[in-house]
């Protein structure tokens, strides 16, 4: 179905109550290199389960230092879904002596994190200035895909509009990401 559009592995809440480690091992198997998670201590433990090439996203932006410094133990990339979270991650970052991949996640109505639509100045400058931060990716999630074809659509044009400002600005969003297993069927 997703006809060789790169395909996230979501394994967050345990891989779904099916086990992180077996679930993340059939995926790679069915060819599946990109892993997402909720917890950074999830992404430390793909990468000691011999998970070292593959890219892993963790979802959840955070601005906890001791979540922040497995994130950069795991080599993973973070989400920045705020600029708190982003200004943190640069930090450890810098102070490391690293630059760390992030992914932007937009709220365009899912209500649980992220940069509103309207903060896009906040947005441009994670660009701007955040220098240890290397933007790979901006991406939204669907509240609902099933039930509203016509609420998805809206948040898609709204991630759009988001997208359009950053590239007007001079930046690369990087790969964009929104459909959930939902929205793709």
């Amino acid at each position: 179905k997703a006809d060789g559009t790169p395909i996230w592995a979501v394994l967050k809440g345990n891989g779904y109550g099916l086990g992180v480690r077996p679930m993340a091992e059939l995926c790679l198997a069915e060819g599946i290199r990109r892993f997402a998670v909720t917890e950074p201590e999830d992404a430390v433990r793909l990468r000691d389960w011999g998970f070292g090439e593959e890219e892993i996203l963790v979802l959840r932006s955070t601005a906890n230092e001791d979540e922040i410094k497995k994130i950069l133990q795991a080599g993973a990339t973070a989400t920045g879904g705020s600029y708190d979270a982003a200004l943190a991650l640069n930090g450890l970052a810098e102070s490391q002596g690293i630059v760390c991949d992030v992914h932007l996640k937009v709220d365009t109505g899912m209500g649980r994190y992220g940069f509103l639509p309207t903060e896009i100045d906040r947005i441009l400058s994670v660009f701007r200035y955040l220098t240890n931060l290397h933007v790979t990716g901006t991406y939204t999630h669907y509240a609902n895909a099933f039930k509203s074809v016509k609420k998805s659509q809206e948040q898609l044009d709204a991630f759009n509009a988001v997208v359009e400002k950053i590239r007007a600005a001079g930046f690369e969003p990087g790969m964009l990401h929104a459909s959930n297993s939902e929205a793709m069927f």
